[in-house]
């Protein structure tokens, strides 16, 4: 009796020390598999790749390398950050060696730090006074969910030392990835950050993200989103400008019906302040309807392959033109669904609707432009249409004088009689000219019904239909702007 309870013993002890190399081995192919689908989301500027893995009894240790690029300049080069992962094995997992009180029961607890290089340590400690810019710790329950948490603390430069400011407010991040890798959700905060670059100050305040994505194909994840700011400030003293936004709330989703993907987007600001000029509330929302779902990832991949500089096959403008009949086949849609913008000279409003295409439309300009239907209208204060108008003369007026100005000092350097060149006109003529030229323009187009008019208020319908073109109510043989 006693050798089978030894030997019961011996058996359940080398199980349970052979359960955490076990569960190395599922853990890893699990950790795999998430590099793979966070990889594989298109639409995220970024991509991930594991670098090296080395699977242990108890622990296993892998680096995976960040490529985050720059949507806004495609030349300029990418962020790149290196991640440690410490991963622990479960079934019964220990947060720290030797603590044996504090003990979770899970596939795996995952830590990981970036990697930075001494010199970047000691610019890290002179600017803020620390290396650790944040943490990352993950959890791969035994049924196979993921839950990734980071956060990062507070960060002060060494030129707010003594002061209210503070670079860097801290970030807090969750995201789960579900047992079947096909539903991420994630939720960050960050609550500010407020600094100084190049002549210009940057302040935000109290934003929040939050995501969720569900796979419905390789590639392709739509999803939704939505974004809120308490006030975001932007100073560039240099060019003595400044821009304030509050209280601002955007959110955006797509997804499929019937293999086609419908696009939402919607948009609230309480105010806007441009220099000392006061908007808001500014209201947007708009959709795009039926885009075929190998239309989607076909760009999400040209926009991914632009971005990591990838060569190409064809260039981009044999790419659209390859497109062009899967996007028109199903008669695409888009509209500005509500336009609302609140001046200090009166309320801005529109809408817009444009359809093109059909699955009978043949891929020829002709027919193209005979499918395209399209509805805007538009409404503004009579002074912000002359202040529009303004500006365009302007800009045209006081480019013609400069030229007019060379022209003439290089015609007095040759000697050459300057009576048949374009004159140069002083500043009030410019004016007055700029001002005859909006009058003239504002006239024509009401007298034309271009324009209609309402109190203190300009108004326009415009529509396309059949490849007739018609501003409020009357056909017109070419377009008047």
């Amino acid at each position: 009796m006693k050798r089978k309870l030894a030997l019961y013993g011996v058996l359940i002890a080398v199980i349970i020390c052979g359960l955490p190399f076990v569960t190395g081995i599922l853990v890893e192919v699990k950790f795999k598999e998430v590099i793979n689908v966070l990889e594989e989301i298109d639409s995220v500027p970024a991509t991930i790749k594991l670098v090296d893995y080395k699977r242990g009894w108890r622990k296993s240790h892998a680096t995976t390398k960040i490529t985050i690029y720059n949507n806004r300049n495609k030349k300029a080069p990418p962020y790149i950050l290196m991640l440690e992962h410490e991963i622990r094995h479960g079934p019964f997992v220990q947060q720290k060696d030797n603590d044996y009180k504090d003990w979770h029961f899970a596939r795996a607890l995952i830590h990981s730090k970036l990697l930075i290089n001494e010199e970047a340590k000691k610019i890290l400690l002179t600017e803020v006074g620390q290396t650790e810019l944040f943490n990352i710790n993950s959890e791969m329950t035994i049924e196979g969910i993921v839950k990734i948490h980071i956060d990062s603390p507070t960060l002060q430069l060494k030129e707010q030392a003594n002061t209210q400011r503070t670079a860097w407010k801290g970030l807090q991040g969750d995201w789960v990835l579900s047992a079947d890798m096909k539903r991420l959700v994630g939720k960050v905060v960050l609550p500010g950050l407020d600094f100084d670059l190049n002549h210009k100050h940057i302040l935000l305040n109290n934003v929040t993200y939050d995501t969720e994505f569900t796979k419905v194909a390789p590639g392709l994840w739509p999803g939704k989103f939505a974004v809120t700011f308490d006030n975001l400030v932007y100073e560039d003293s240099q060019q003595n400008f400044k821009f304030n936004i509050n209280n601002t709330n955007l959110r955006g989703g797509m997804e499929f019906h019937e293999s086609q993907a419908y696009l939402i987007g919607l948009l609230n600001i309480e105010k806007l302040v441009l220099n000392d000029k006061e908007y808001g509330p500014i209201v947007y929302s708009n959709t795009l309807k039926r885009i075929d779902a190998s239309v989607v990832k076909s760009f999400l991949g040209l926009h991914r392959k632009i971005l990591t500089q990838e060569s190409l096959q064809t260039s981009t403008l044999q790419f659209l033109i390859g497109t062009l009949p899967d996007l028109l086949r199903t008669r695409p849609e888009f509209s500005i669904d509500n336009l609302q913008i609140e001046t200090p000279k009166g309320q801005i409003t529109g809408q817009l609707r444009i359809a093109v295409g059909g699955p009978h439309v043949a891929n020829t300009t002709s027919e193209i432009l005979q499918s395209l239907a399209a509805k805007a209208s538009i409404t503004l204060p009579k002074l912000i249409l002359r202040e529009l108008l303004t500006y365009v003369y302007t800009s045209d007026a006081v480019i013609a004088n400069e030229k007019a100005k060379n022209t003439l000092a290089e015609a007095e350097k040759s000697g050459i009689n300057s009576a048949n060149l374009p004159k140069v006109l002083t500043d009030a003529e410019l004016s007055q000219q700029v001002e005859n030229s909006v009058n003239t323009t504002l006239a024509t187009w009401l007298n034309q019904k271009i324009w209609l008019e309402k109190d203190q208020y300009y108004f326009t319908n415009i529509e396309v239909n059949q490849g007739k073109f018609l501003v409020n109510g009357q056909a017109l043989s070419k377009v008047p702007f």
